[in-house]
């Protein structure tokens, strides 16, 4: 068997297992989505092009100065 930190519901049983976790732990299940305020596509591949455009900046600067 594993070591007794983690085992699980199938190792221990439903009973045992609700005894030993702790209610007030968080569980993520996936990314927090607003939909309010989702990107479109176009809006999406344009803010991708933007980052790489300011990392290919900071690139070139970086190298300038390193040969100078």
């Amino acid at each position: 068997m594993s070591d007794k930190h983690f085992r699980g519901v199938r190792d221990v049983g439903y009973t045992d297992y609700e005894k030993r976790i702790d209610p007030t732990d968080v569980i993520k299940f996936g990314k927090k989505v607003d939909y309010d305020k989702k990107l479109s596509h176009d809006e999406v591949m344009q803010a991708h092009l933007m980052q790489m455009r300011n990392h290919m900046d900071v690139a070139k600067e970086s190298h300038s100065i390193k040969r100078a």
